[in-house]
């Protein structure tokens, strides 16, 4: 039987106020593939903070950050599957 590789990241950045809220999460067909993941907060190209995680199977993130009104922040993804590096995701949203 085929073994499933297909890997679901899903990733988003919101905001309540003047708080961003980072989530995101990896999941695979295979309870066994080993995922690692980051998620980068970014202002103008500047890493504001990083949160990481890894385990068997799904990886979720969901991290809260202080913001400032009026400013647009991007949020990078970054995952590995069984050690090997997918290419990371971003997306950007403004407070």
């Amino acid at each position: 039987a085929m073994e499933s590789r297909i890997i679901h990241p899903n990733f988003g950045l919101s905001f309540s106020g003047t708080t961003a809220n980072c989530f995101g999460t990896c999941r695979s067909g295979n309870s066994s593939d080993r995922i690692a993941m980051t998620l980068i907060l970014e202002y103008q190209g500047v890493e504001l903070e990083s949160w990481s995680d890894s385990g068997y199977g799904q990886v979720t993130i969901s991290e809260t950050y202080p913001v400032t009104k009026g400013r647009t922040y991007t949020l990078v993804m970054e995952y590995s599957v069984n050690g090997e590096p997918k290419a990371s995701l971003s997306t950007y949203a403004t407070c």
